[in-house]
């Protein structure tokens, strides 16, 4: 097979299902198959020819056959394995055990990196500046040693000693499809803030919120907002629309058969709705919206996507939909599968009005007593500074005409193992205040593309799992009630730094706890 890696990944899986592995050789110098499948506990079978010898101890931890030809002895032995399941478990226990004792000790990997390295530096003509790779463990990469050896890589190439990074509690083991060449971990402190009272149709009671941030003051400005909220009776939060997008374009010879195309689409809409969905168990496909220019058909897909934050599942459904659309429409348009106008990870005028994963809002009435005491402010400078912040957001084009929302996002994101890039689209805010005739102020924010997730992704491991429970909003059936909590939050944010920012004391604040300096 010519792609090294698609041949890795099929021998891989073929390993990993397998009872008994064979590896039938005529000359054989370092079996790495052998020992890949003798790291995953599998009994094996193989030829005695070459360094294959030096792997397996016959009878120990594998069985050998000594001539290749001897396809007797070959069958005599798979018939013996095959038979005997408690032998096979414990040759299947013994390589595992070898393989980690006398080819994966850190002395062995280390030493392979520091030649590496010695031979990247050495003079050798035009190859003096070659690439050097991050070296992987192709048997298993997510182990504490694999980690080692790239941390001792980086100090052979760079200097740089990652002796902290190297201090961590998550099992590598965990973390297959959340990382790649993993050298260890960035440990974010985490602060609580609370209580949050919440008064919402997901998320009802009082709640402390996990907030990981390095900036000082974010915690100790949220939980005065939080305090205030919860003086007023706390914050109303409901989820009014929810939506993930995939969003191909299709290409026609002109604008006429764009046109046509469109209606096809909506003719075929059942069709397409079965496709898409055939390939998710919770991904449902609710629209398409369409938008037209010159030849060109940009489809925008709307699918809800349950507990999942959705892109990967909106994704491979498009995709399965697109070439059902493509074999079946008359011309076979062609298309590409993004067509830019889902604004994967990029804020857009498209997400705040037709929003983009959870559209949700959160309110409260304050006090006008409550808040001039805790605050110093009263509603009339509120409502002035509201007046002010309005046009200078509307000069600005911000994506937000509130305080800010991207400080309680990021922290609670990064807490709760939330995808941190989607913060590009969550930040997005509208904040609408009224001055109550009674001298009250009625505050809320809607946030329109609120991207989170209660399950898959980084929500499992191990310090992102315990924050959401921490919230009560670990697996299936919270997300909701996740995506309240993140906008309570980022209103009690935006009470605390608009009434600091009025009343004076924003710097100073500041000047007192955020300045870590070395």
């Amino acid at each position: 097979m010519d792609d090294v890696d698609e041949n890795a990944i099929i021998v891989n899986a073929l390993q990993r299902h397998a009872y008994v592995v064979v590896q039938k050789s005529l000359v054989e110098g370092f079996g790495l198959t052998v020992t890949e499948a003798m790291w995953k506990a599998k009994p094996v079978i193989a030829s005695g020819v070459g360094g294959i010898k030096d792997q397996i101890v016959d009878g120990r931890d594998g069985l050998l056959i000594t001539d290749p030809f001897d396809l007797d002895g070959l069958a005599e032995a798979m018939s013996r394995l095959l038979n005997d399941p408690e032998l096979a478990h414990r040759l299947g226990a013994a390589a595992r055990a070898r393989v980690a004792d006398q080819f994966l000790g850190d002395r062995h990997l280390a030493q392979y990196v520091e030649l590496f390295a010695r031979l990247a530096s050495s003079p050798t003509g035009t190859n003096t500046h070659r690439r050097l790779p991050v070296p992987r463990d192709p048997v298993d990469d997510y182990t504490a040693a694999a980690a080692q050896v790239r941390r001792d890589f980086v100090r052979e190439a760079t200097g740089a000693r990652l002796e902290t990074v190297g201090l961590f509690s998550v099992d590598p083991a965990s973390l297959p499809g959340n990382i790649e060449n993993f050298i260890g971990a960035a440990q974010v402190p985490i602060g609580l803030a609370g209580p949050l009272r919440i008064r919402g149709e997901h998320a009802s009671g009082d709640f402390y919120i996990p907030l990981a941030t390095t900036e000082g003051t974010l915690v100790a400005s949220y939980n005065r907002g939080m305090r205030l909220l919860a003086e007023c009776g706390g914050v109303t939060t409901a989820v009014v629309e929810e939506r993930m997008q995939r969003a191909p374009v299709f290409i026609l010879a002109g604008a006429l058969q764009a046109r046509a195309f469109g209606e096809w689409i909506t003719e075929q809409f059942t069709e397409i709705k079965a496709v898409a969905e055939s390939t998710t168990r919770s991904g449902r496909l609710i629209s398409i919206e369409q938008y037209a220019v010159g030849p060109l058909r940009y489809l925008r897909f709307d699918y809800t996507t349950g507990d999942a934050a959705g892109q990967n599942m909106t994704g491979k459904a498009t995709l399965a939909a697109c070439e059902w659309i493509q074999a079946n429409h008359p011309g076979r348009p062609h298309y590409i599968l993004s067509g830019a106008i889902d604004t994967d990870k990029k804020h857009s005028q498209i997400n705040m009005l037709q929003t983009r994963g959870k559209r949700v809002v959160a309110e409260a009435v304050i006090d006008k007593n409550v808040i001039e005491d805790l605050m110093g402010v009263d509603t009339k400078t509120l409502m002035w500074g509201r007046q002010i912040s309005q046009a200078g957001n509307f000069m600005a084009a911000s994506a937000n005409n509130g305080a800010q929302a991207a400080n309680a996002l990021a922290a609670l994101f990064i807490a709760t193992g939330q995808d941190v890039a989607n913060i590009a689209e969550s930040h997005a805010g509208i904040v609408y205040t009224q001055l109550l005739d009674n001298g009250d102020y009625y505050w809320s924010i809607t946030l329109p593309a609120l991207i989170v997730a209660t399950y898959g992704g980084g929500t499992g491991l191990a310090t992102q799992r315990e924050c959401l429970e921490l919230l009560g909003c670990y697996g299936t059936g919270k997300v909701r009630k996740f995506a309240e909590i993140c906008a309570a939050v980022v209103l009690a944010g935006d009470i605390s730094l608009s009434s600091a920012v009025l009343h004076g004391d924003w710097v100073a604040s500041h000047d007192r706890l955020g300045r870590n300096r070395p």
